[in-house]
């Protein structure tokens, strides 16, 4: 939903959203990298090796959410469906 409602500055610059995502990329790569090699490094399997490194990037979705508010907004709350503006 709060990317839909920013659609239009998101289109709008793409350089500013390739800016902020290559890093972000990078980022996850490396976080699930190191998570992976220290799951295979103390042999704990493939099941779980998987499972822990896509726990340890998944877990930085609110870093992208966070930078993503920070650079493009948020919409206003009025035009949240079931919010009430104050």
């Amino acid at each position: 939903m709060l990317f839909a409602l920013q659609g239009d500055q998101i289109t709008s610059r793409p350089w500013d959203v390739a800016r902020i995502a290559l890093p972000l990329i990078v980022y996850f790569i490396i976080t699930f990298g190191v998570g992976f090699g220290l799951s295979r490094g103390l042999q704990l399997g493939y099941a779980k090796t998987t499972t822990l490194a896509f726990t340890a990037a998944g877990n930085n979705f609110e870093l992208a959410i966070a930078v993503a508010i920070g650079t493009f907004g948020s919409p206003p709350a009025r035009r949240w469906p079931g919010w009430s503006a104050r």
